[in-house]
């Protein structure tokens, strides 16, 4: 899937303060105290890192997109980068009061694929389709498959209240939704949808074949439950203090935070798909979009108390910057 994903981040927040999935039965779960462990904190300060490397995948500083050596000045007042399509970069945009969505190209030429960012849009792994979210209701939520460079909708689908897309690969759509609570398998080529657990999911990779949901409402006892995909009723870890927030590309590690996290996230920590914490990371201005780079290093936005923002590298050695530093 693309590791790019705004919307993903975005998402999740929304979804830890919020009424979450019904409560149901969990097999071969592991406490969460037998695996975690106390790590030092480390604070990432902008202005004292050294400066590494270009991203190796696509990143949104500024609005500028940027990858390895190339950046591409995309003249708007926000950009969210959704992922890659063919050699093209897709884009949401804001400026002058409206929005769209947009392709740009390796020259830094654009073009318009919808003419406004709907309430959610989110990229296919291999780029070919955008899956458009619609709340026409407060118990019905409209999702719509549509053509990546023409913005056409080839399918559409009436889900439930709260349902958000989790993942969009290998031509089927993954969906966590919150009444009823359950997680969802779209199946695009037969318009077919298959029910994956009887919890409403968070947070999935396809491809890396894992699965967060909520056990119950997250002010009512709520805990995290890490799962395989394609066994979603086998825990590989349960937390009742932290939440997912993205999954490494090989599923083996996931960006966490405090389950009650609420506005700007000031603390990430990288645990195994296990639950044993690897490292943890605080940033004195807040972080922003943040995903992977590869399976065991993390990208993240990391920002200062002056405003100031840079795109940050963070592994087993250290952190350093992936970018210069962005004034407000």
């Amino acid at each position: 899937m693309p590791r790019t994903l705004t919307p993903r981040l975005v998402r999740v927040a929304a979804v830890l303060t919020v009424l979450g999935a019904a409560a149901g039965p969990v097999a071969g779960v592991l406490p969460a105290s037998a695996v975690r462990a106390d790590v030092p904190v480390t604070s990432v300060r902008i202005g004292q890192l050294d400066r590494g490397e270009g991203p190796a995948v696509p990143r949104v500083v500024g609005t500028a997109v940027v990858e390895g050596d190339r950046v591409l000045d995309v003249d708007a007042d926000e950009v969210q980068l959704l992922g890659t399509s063919g050699e093209e970069y897709v884009v949401a945009t804001w400026a002058d009061g409206g929005s769209a969505v947009e392709r740009v190209a390796a020259d830094g030429s654009r073009s318009t694929v919808l003419d406004r960012v709907p309430y959610a849009v989110d990229l296919s792994g291999d780029g070919t389709r955008l899956v458009t979210t619609r709340t026409p209701s407060l118990r019905r939520t409209v999702l719509a498959v549509r053509d990546s460079t023409t913005g056409e909708v080839l399918v559409r689908r009436v889900f439930g209240a709260g349902a958000a897309v989790l993942d969009v690969d290998d031509g089927r759509v993954l969906v966590g939704q919150t009444g009823p609570a359950r997680t969802l398998s779209w199946t695009v080529a037969t318009d077919r949808v298959t029910r994956v657990a009887g919890r409403a999911g968070y947070a999935a990779d396809i491809s890396a074949d894992r699965l967060a949901v909520f056990t119950a409402p997250v002010y009512d006892g709520g805990c995290t439950v890490l799962a395989r995909l394609s066994a979603p009723r086998r825990t590989l870890w349960r937390s009742c203090e932290d939440a997912v927030l993205d999954i490494s590309p090989d599923g083996r590690r996931v960006l966490t935070t405090g389950v009650y996290a609420d506005g700007p996230l000031g603390r990430f920590h990288v645990d195994t798909a296990r639950g044993r914490r690897v490292a943890s990371y605080d940033s004195p201005g807040g972080f922003g979009v943040l995903g992977w780079e590869d399976a065991r290093t993390v990208l993240v936005t990391a920002s200062d108390r002056r405003g100031r923002s840079a795109l940050v590298r963070c592994d087993a050695v250290g952190c350093e910057r992936a970018s210069g530093v962005v004034a407000p």
